[in-house]
């Protein structure tokens, strides 16, 4: 699956964007996708697991310039040929610079928690109780 495919790239650097080519299409997740919505404002969508993005590949030279201007590092993957397409890195990634932006200025608070909701999904009981027991901490 593309986002299984995601998430092992992300596991390499975890501060570099990752856009997968599918079919006719950009996409990328999670986190990621908060950073496009932020720089484009493509609509997010939320499935059970994850959030997702995509774009047509005509409009990736755009999503590119962008993402070198704001010296992002980034890799585009085609998942079918399984290869990397492009793979900019920067002396100063600003990417979690733009993460935090992105964060502080995601209009949709329903989407802020859709997505922190998708996290949660993914989390074994002893990780459920343990973020129980700090959110009750807080009150």
């Amino acid at each position: 699956m593309l986002y299984d495919k995601y998430l092992k790239l992300k596991e390499a650097k975890r501060d570099k964007l990752y856009l997968l080519k599918k079919g006719n299409f950009y996409v990328t997740y999670d986190m990621d996708s908060i950073i496009i919505n932020n720089l484009f404002g493509y609509k997010v969508k939320i499935f059970k697991k994850y959030s997702m993005i995509g774009f047509p590949i005509n409009s990736l030279e755009k999503v590119k310039d962008k993402l070198e201007e704001s010296n992002i590092d980034y890799l585009v993957y085609n998942f079918k040929e399984e290869e990397i397409l492009y793979n900019n890195e920067y002396e100063k990634n600003n990417y979690n610079q733009k993460l935090l932006l992105s964060h502080s200025t995601y209009s949709n608070r329903n989407a802020i928690i859709d997505n922190i909701i998708v996290k949660i999904n993914t989390f074994d009981v002893e990780t459920l109780k343990y973020i129980e027991y700090v959110i009750n901490s807080i009150n």
